[in-house]
């Protein structure tokens, strides 16, 4: 789900405006569809795809002083990876 969000929408949200606010103006969703920019849809559906994933990287994700800690095998179960910040109590 979390790559629909921020692959997909940002693909294809250019073209879904384009082709809604066309439709409505010529009144018909095929003649809209048929003389629709493609390639400059496209480019700026890669390049807001572009500004979404970097500016995610750079807002999100754990401090550079973080330490990752690898998944366990504990008492039968599993327990995930998880970063440990260096004012963060350890459990």
């Amino acid at each position: 789900m979390r790559q629909a969000l921020t692959i997909l929408l940002p693909l294809l949200l250019p073209a879904v405006l384009y082709i809604l606010i066309k439709s409505q103006k010529l009144g018909s969703f095929k003649l809209a569809t048929r003389d629709a920019p493609w390639v400059w849809l496209s480019a700026g559906g890669v390049a807001f795809a572009a500004v979404v994933l970097v500016t995610w990287a750079w807002t999100s994700g754990a401090p550079s002083t973080a330490r990752y800690e690898p998944p366990t095998y504990k008492d039968g179960k599993v327990i995930p990876g998880k970063l440990i910040t260096p004012d963060a109590p350890e459990k």
